[in-house]
Formats: structure tokens, C-alpha cells, sequence
């Protein structure tokens, strides 16, 4: 014998609509505080810059490490063979340092870009060289190489590291000294930021949802100890530029784009406010481990990823943070029976329009278990056949994950069929 349940869905349906504005239509998802905030950054923390002038060494690491333009004399004003910059970290090597020339340099001479293998200078590989010898016009250029497998740290002007250096090697002539206003190092090893605890309070403007100088890869990881389906961010400085991020899940061997998602951050460029990312969880979510996970971190993650880049001249920032686990803190209406639930009808009597389906997630509370009920753009009745296994007393509820984006439906329902 069969068993029918109904739930109305009254008002206007949506993403964002329902009590808790969240689009939860029957039941409750409670608000849960990430168990982890992870900031990925390829750009490493605190690059080192030390210029040397005929033996006269300046440190001009804080210069290099803010916007100011002409501040850092990567040249003597009169070169000599021998003068030299030295770019490096403390603790990692790497094998990209990006510089912002403000001044263009015009001069004749050459530039032998450098490493120490323990015992002198070598010449570095394959290098590409974009400040062409530091006469590049103003603006950004990357100097690249093979990351030396020989590479020893050693010390420069008593600051110990491992550095790269630019040496005149030649010079004929001098017109006008090229200057840097800033400079980047990009790391051969991921830098981590742990925003757990400004994420989780709210302390205004304090989370980073991506580093200052982004690079493809970078991204902001969140995580929690179960399975959830949103994410809310209390964005306080939107994204500016030209991007592209992905919402990313561990699949078990990689990070894998989650394929039913509804940003309404835009990729954290929408204008600040508290803003939801609304995902259907994938069926081969796994949780990572201590060996695979962001940092060594165990959890379900998911990761806003920088996939694609042109310029962000805006960093975004946010308050505060939350995701909406599937059972923790969640409740429904009461299953009068045990088996299988095995189809859903739809009814509106508003229908949406026709821009996007509506996707809904019948789901038990009490397990975690779900199925995807999709609603088809401009459809006042819909049904899907599907297998969600139940027991008497567990609790169902209705999440809306995408929506049209412009009607919505309303003043609807969903039939359940055991």
C-alpha cells in the first residue's frame, strides 16, 4: 500500500527565500560554524630584496613588500660590473619573482641572473627574463627559471635565505636607473593562512577570500566535520577585476568542480553583504584525511578556486562565515512511515520563467541522505522517480539549491510517494 506525503511550499519559492531566507521551503538547516578556514596562497609570505652598491648593501625588503612606486633601486644610479639585487625566502625556493617596474630603465649593460649552489654563484636555467635586463617598460613583468635541485641557502648582508641575485656582469652606459615600486616571489610550495577564527567571528573585513596578489590556484578552503549544502559569507569588499572561481570538492584522488551550484557572490564580486553559495553535494564527496587534506586538515572541504585570471584589482574581504550541514542542528517533518521514498510530484500555481530549472534537495535530516528533485524552467507540474531510503520518524525537508533568477515559482507543493 502506498504512502503520500505533502508538503506545501507556500509564498514565493527561491534560493534565498523560505524563513530563514536561505531557501529551506519545509523543515530547518541550522547555521554551523566552519570547522576550518583555510587560505591558500602560491605567492609566498614575506619576500626578501637586498640591493648591494660596489659592497654597499641596502635592505629594502619593506619597500619591496608595499605599493609605493620608485622605491626600490634594483640598479646604482652609475651601475658597475658586480652591483647586484638579491631576491629570496627564508624558507622555501622558488622559481618566479615578479616585479613591478615603475620607472623604466635605460641603460647598456648585461644581466646574469644567478643562484648559490653551495659553494658560488651559478647561472640559473632556462631562464625567461620579462624585465629584459631590467629595461622593460613600467608595469608588471615575471623573471622565471628552473628551480636549481643544487640550491643551498646562504647568507646576504647577515640575513640568511635562499637567493637568487641579478649581477651586472657587463656595463658600457647609464641614462635613466630603473625602479620598482614592488615585488612578488612566487613559491615552489603552497603558503597557508588559517582564517578558522576570524571567519567564525565578527571582526569586520578581517578574512581574505583570496591573498592580495592572487595567482591561478589560490583559493579559500571551508570545511566542517559533515556533509552541508551552503555556504553564507558576510562579504565586506567585493571582488574587482576580471576572474573566474570555481567551487571545488575532493572526489577521493583530486578537486573536482561541483557541477549543480548557484554562487550568488559572483565569485566574491558581488556588491558586500551577507551572500549564499548554494551547491547540491556531490554523491562521491569524500572527506579528506590528515594526508590529503588543505594543510593537513581532516574534514569535508570545498574550495572557492581561482581557475582563471586577467587582473583583481580589488582584494575581497569578508566578516564572517557559515555552512548549513545536512543533519547537524537540522529538522523536518516526520516520516510516517519506513521503506522508500520513490517519487516526487510537483505543483505550482505560479510558475517560473524560463531562464534556469529549479533544483530541490528532498532530504532526510536524520540520515544526511538525499536525491535531487529538478523542476523545469516554465513548468507549473513536474515529477522525478528516484530511491531515498527512510525510516518512521525521520525528519524530511526541502532545499532549494538554483532558481530561475527572475520568477520564481509559488504557491507550491510537493507530493512524496512511498
Amino acid at each position: 500500500m502506498s504512502t503520500s506525503i505533502i508538503l506545501p511550499m507556500p509564498g514565493t519559492l527561491g534560493n534565498v527565500a523560505g524563513g530563514g531566507s536561505n531557501g529551506v521551503h519545509v523543515g530547518n538547516l541550522t547555521y554551523a560554524s566552519p570547522t576550518k578556514a583555510l587560505l591558500k596562497s602560491t605567492v609566498a609570505p614575506s619576500p626578501l630584496c637586498i640591493t648591494d652598491d660596489g659592497g654597499l648593501y641596502v635592505n629594502e625588503t619593506t619597500p619591496f613588500n608595499e605599493a609605493t612606486g620608485d622605491d626600490v633601486e634594483v640598479l646604482p644610479a652609475t651601475p658597475a660590473v658586480d652591483d647586484a639585487v638579491y631576491f629570496g625566502l627564508a624558507a622555501q625556493k622558488f622559481g618566479e619573482v615578479v616585479l613591478d617596474i615603475t620607472t623604466q630603465g635605460d641603460w647598456a649593460g648585461t644581466i646574469a641572473w644567478e643562484y648559490w649552489d653551495g659553494s658560488a654563484w651559478t647561472a640559473l636555467s632556462n631562464v625567461t627574463d620579462g624585465t629584459t635586463g631590467f629595461t622593460a617598460a613600467t608595469g608588471e613583468a615575471s623573471v622565471t627559471f628552473d628551480v636549481p635541485t643544487d640550491w643551498e641557502q646562504n647568507t646576504v648582508d647577515s640575513v640568511e635565505a635562499y637567493w637568487i641575485r641579478a649581477n651586472v656582469s657587463a656595463y658600457t652606459s647609464v641614462t635613466t636607473a630603473p625602479q620598482v615600486g614592488q615585488g612578488w616571489i612566487i613559491g615552489d610550495a603552497e603558503s597557508w593562512t588559517d582564517d578558522t577564527t576570524d571567519f567564525t567571528d565578527a571582526g569586520t573585513g578581517d578574512v581574505e577570500l583570496l591573498p592580495l596578489r592572487p595567482t591561478v590556484g589560490d583559493g579559500l578552503y571551508i570545511g566542517y566535520s559533515e556533509k552541508f549544502c551552503k555556504v553564507k559569507v558576510t562579504t565586506s569588499q567585493a571582488r574587482t577585476g576580471t576572474a573566474t572561481i570555481a567551487l571545488k570538492y575532493w572526489d577521493g584522488e583530486a578537486w573536482s568542480a561541483v557541477d549543480t551550484v548557484e554562487d550568488d557572490t559572483a565569485g566574491w564580486a558581488t556588491a558586500a553583504g551577507p551572500l549564499l553559495i548554494h551547491f547540491e553535494p556531490p554523491s562521491d564527496w569524500v572527506a579528506n584525511t590528515a594526508a590529503n587534506g588543505p594543510n593537513g586538515q581532516a574534514g569535508f572541504f570545498v574550495v572557492m578556486e581561482l581557475t582563471a585570471l586577467t587582473d583583481v584589482t580589488q582584494q575581497p574581504l569578508a566578516t564572517q562565515g557559515w555552512v548549513l550541514p545536512l543533519v547537524t542542528g537540522a529538522n523536518g517533518f516526520f516520516c510516517p512511515a519506513s521503506g522508500s521514498i520513490t517519487k516526487a510530484f510537483g505543483s505550482a500555481g505560479t510558475v517560473s520563467a524560463s531562464n534556469a530549472d529549479s533544483v530541490f534537495l528532498i532530504l532526510n535530516t536524520t540520515t544526511g541522505r538525499f536525491v535531487p528533485f529538478t523542476w523545469t524552467k516554465a513548468t507549473a507540474y513536474d515529477t522525478a522517480t528516484f530511491a531515498l531510503p527512510v525510516s518512521v520518524n525521520d525528519e524530511l525537508a526541502i532545499v532549494q539549491i538554483t532558481e530561475d533568477g527572475s520568477t520564481e515559482l509559488a504557491n507550491a507543493s510537493i507530493q512524496l510517494r512511498m
